[in-house]
């Protein structure tokens, strides 16, 4: 299962990590969640609705969510974008088309010759 967020800001809180404050905009999004970024998979630890802890959030509604794995550098670049987060039987292989693939193994295959 695939949910859609708006990424609205991004902070450090010291003694919590990483948070995102965003938008749901398609899905339900729960803890343990995951999404991947610079070669990283970043996992929801707890989510916020109101200053009251949830377990899942729904399409159009707003939360802060602690990140686990993701640094404030590392979530930069999702910043005012809408991203995908994904629930851990979810196989994000199956979603890249052929051509993406190929362009994938291509770049590994690459690295490893030099």
């Amino acid at each position: 299962m695939k949910t859609k967020v708006i990424v609205e800001n991004i902070f450090a809180s010291e003694g919590h990590g990483s948070i995102i404050r965003g938008k749901v905009t398609d899905g339900t999004l729960t803890i343990g969640m995951k999404y991947q970024i610079g070669g990283k998979t970043i996992t929801i630890k707890s989510l916020e609705m109101g200053h009251a802890q949830v377990k899942r959030v729904k399409t159009d509604e707003k939360f802060q969510a602690v990140i686990q794995n993701g640094d404030y550098a590392l979530l930069q670049p999702i910043l005012k974008t809408e991203i995908e987060f994904f629930d851990s039987g979810y196989n994000i292989e199956k979603d890249l088309n052929t051509e993406e693939k190929k362009s994938i193994f291509s770049s590994v295959k690459n690295i490893f010759k030099k």
